[in-house]
């Protein structure tokens, strides 16, 4: 039997075909991922304090609460905006050259605030939200000190616990941006393209494909001796070929997967297997010539990809809204999920249901295939 592996761990990597799907693809989709994402994050960069001036015309209660409120916005790591203290003419001029997104007018009128702002945007947007914001705060704290002032040390507090509700929590164990679902979809597909290797070891062994077929039906090896070593070997390259994805994306593209690398290789581990256990089953039920089988099963292994969010990122979203069946027999789902909630979630309640998931369609597929192969018969060979 390990010599049988051997041979089928050659087989398979000298199948140029095979590993392009398997190798050459991912890598090269993930590369354009980079590119892609790489120029949306450009134009997405980290949140910047925005420059704001300040002009105070007068000075009043609201006055002094509005500068504190300023003051306590321009400072730590977090800061939102970087005042500047000026009168009219220089805020005015430091708005025009582009130094400033907008103008505090700090007067006795209109709660003590106005704004001022030469363009329309989304730091001009945040400017006259905490305007807003402020003149509504004011006005109910002017009707709380009318109405009851024994109340309003408290209401103050509360309204100030209310504006800083915006803070930064933990979500998981690992960091993710926008668009690490798609690399995640990725290395679903990369894991289920084993099931090209499933496909032709099985094809290897069905006589009416291939002479080569022919000939190791007539050999005298057990079938289930050749079928065993097959798999071992297409999941022994596909497991590698997952590794070696993962390491170019980490390591070269800067993808982050997180910290968890020992469950992280786990996933790929039975994600690989189940690819295997698919292309066998896929190939062991499905009738036609090498040429058809192979095109079919492209299609096949791409569109159950594509209802993970390989194209589009919310369309697992969209098949849950709609027919969330889908999303528990689909092993391309069933891996992203794994992979996505080992990175995000603090907790491995939802990873451990996802593998136990791909480790019973493992099985299913296993059992199928070998009842289908284990009554197949030739009349002639």
């Amino acid at each position: 039997m390990l010599q049988a592996y051997k041979y089928g761990f050659l087989t398979a990597l000298r199948n140029k075909g095979f590993m392009f799907w398997t190798l050459a693809f991912p890598v090269i989709l993930g590369t354009f991922f980079n590119i892609a994402f790489g120029s949306i994050m450009a134009n997405t960069e980290n949140f910047a304090a925005i420059p704001a001036a300040i002009v105070i015309e007068s000075e009043s209660a609201e006055t002094e609460y509005f500068l504190e409120m300023i003051e306590s916005l321009s400072q730590g790591d977090n800061a939102l905006i970087i005042p500047h203290y000026a009168d009219m003419a220089e805020a005015e001029r430091l708005l025009a050259n582009g130094d400033t997104e907008g103008i505090f007018q700090v007067n006795n009128d209109n709660a003590g605030i106005g704004l001022i702002v030469i363009r329309q945007g989304l730091n001009q947007s945040i400017l006259k939200n905490i305007a807003d914001s402020f003149i509504q705060i004011s006005g109910t704290v002017n009707r709380i000190a009318a109405k009851n002032p024994a109340g309003l040390e408290q209401a103050i507090q509360n309204l100030t616990e209310e504006i800083n509700i915006n803070k930064e929590i933990y979500l998981g164990k690992g960091e993710t941006d926008t668009t690490v679902h798609y690399y995640y979809a990725l290395l679903a597909m990369v894991c289920l393209m084993g099931s090209y290797f499933g496909y032709g070891k099985v094809a290897g062994i069905q006589a009416n494909l291939s002479p080569l077929a022919a000939r190791r039906c007539i050999s005298p090896s057990k079938k289930i001796t050749m079928i065993l070593s097959d798999f071992a070997a297409a999941a022994t390259l596909q497991f590698i070929t997952v590794l070696i994805v993962i390491a170019y994306l980490a390591g070269v593209l800067g993808v982050n997967f997180g910290e968890q690398w020992g469950f992280l290789i786990l996933t790929s581990f039975v994600g690989s297997n189940m690819g295997v256990a698919f292309g066998i089953c896929f190939a062991s039920f499905v009738k036609g010539s090498e040429n058809a089988m192979s095109s079919l099963l492209s299609a096949v292994t791409m569109s159950l990809c594509f209802l993970s969010g390989l194209m589009y990122g919310n369309m697992k979203d969209v098949v849950e809204n709609n027919a969330p069946i889908i999303n528990r027999i689909n092993p391309a789902a069933m891996l992203s999920d794994a992979y996505y909630a080992l990175a995000v979630y603090d907790t491995y309640s939802r990873y451990i249901i996802c593998i136990i998931s791909m480790l019973i369609a493992t099985a299913l597929f296993c059992a199928a295939s070998a009842f289908i192969l284990g009554r197949k018969k030739y009349a002639s060979i």
